[in-house]
C-alpha cells in the first residue's frame, strides 16, 4: 500500500514531534543517569511522551497499519501505572537505566508479532474464501 500524501503542514509536524521525542528520550536518560530521576520512576517519567508518541504514530500511519500497533503503547501505560502504585517492576543496579530502555523494546516487538500473527491468520482465511469448490484462484 502507497504512503497516504502528507501536506506541507504534515510534513513539518512530523518533523517538529521527531525533535521534540529525540529531545525528551535523550533528556530523560541523562537525567536518569545523572540521578535527577530516580530508577523507580524512570519508565512512568518516559511514558509522559512514549505513549503519546505511539497513539500519534498510529494515527498517521493508519491506512497502513491496523490497531495493533496500540498494543506497545497499551502495555506501557500499565507497566508505568504498575510502578507508580508500587510494584517492583524495574531494574535497579549499575546497568538500571539502559535494562529499564530495554522494557518497551520487549513490549514493542511483542505488538509487532501479534500483528504478523493476526497478518498470517488473516491470510490464510482470505485464501481459503478465494478458492470456490476446489478451484483454485488463478483459474488452473
Amino acid at each position: 500500500m502507497p504512503p497516504p500524501k502528507l501536506s506541507k503542514k504534515m510534513k513539518r509536524l512530523d518533523i517538529i514531534f521527531a525533535i521534540v521525542y529525540t529531545v525528551c528520550l535523550l533528556g530523560s536518560m541523562e537525567l536518569a543517569m545523572i540521578g535527577y530521576i530516580p530508577v523507580k520512576y524512570f519508565l512512568p517519567f518516559m511514558a509522559l511522551f512514549v505513549v503519546p508518541f505511539g497513539i500519534y504514530q498510529y494515527f498517521i500511519m493508519r491506512p497502513r497499519i491496523g490497531p495493533v500497533i496500540l498494543i506497545f503503547s497499551i502495555l506501557y501505560a500499565i507497566h508505568a501505572i504498575l510502578i507508580l502504585a508500587g510494584v517492583p517492576i524495574y531494574c535497579t543496579g549499575t546497568f538500571a537505566v539502559p535494562l529499564n530502555m530495554f522494557i518497551p523494546v520487549i513490549y514493542n516487538l511483542l505488538a509487532f508479532m501479534i500483528g504478523h500473527l493476526y497478518s498470517r491468520y488473516a491470510l490464510k482465511k482470505l485464501k481459503g474464501i478465494s478458492h470456490l469448490e476446489g478451484v483454485s484462484a488463478n483459474g488452473d
